[in-house]
């Protein structure tokens, strides 16, 4: 019978484990989208201050402040900011939007479904707390 030495079974084991090592690591597989729009509505009956911040990983890519009037039907356009694209890339989004110091968070990865890997996010400002949003996956930005 055959015995190995030490130093075989040693650097065998070190093998398999740089062998193995790049599968522990993220796969570049994972999903990334796109953002077609971004869309928040007002519904309280008092301005509000929206905070938006669209991060990529962890690089901030988007951040900015919008006043938003009260919502009623004679002046819709003040209480509702829209924007189309407002980043150009597909990347890992995470979308923020912050009333009141109560954020609500979209990771925009978690909503593509095969294919339609570009998404469109509206959160709408409820009366009283309530900050809400639903989201959309299309196949083309």
């Amino acid at each position: 019978m055959k015995y190995l030495s030490r130093r075989a079974v040693l650097g065998g084991a070190s093998s398999s484990l740089i062998a193995g090592a790049g599968c522990l690591s993220p796969s570049k597989s994972e999903p990334k989208s796109k953002i077609n729009f971004i869309s928040i509505k007002n519904k309280r009956n008092h301005a509000v201050d929206v905070h938006l911040r669209v991060k990529d990983a962890s690089k901030i890519v988007l951040e900015e402040t919008h006043h938003l009037e009260t919502y009623s039907g004679m002046s819709p356009k003040s209480s509702v900011y829209y924007t189309e694209r407002p980043v150009k890339h597909s990347g890992r989004y995470v979308v923020t939007v912050s009333v009141d110091d109560t954020p609500v968070t979209v990771d925009t990865t978690t909503q593509v479904h095969g294919k339609a890997d570009c998404v469109g996010i509206i959160f709408r400002i409820e009366p009283g707390s309530g900050l809400y949003y639903e989201s959309k996956a299309v196949q083309h930005c």
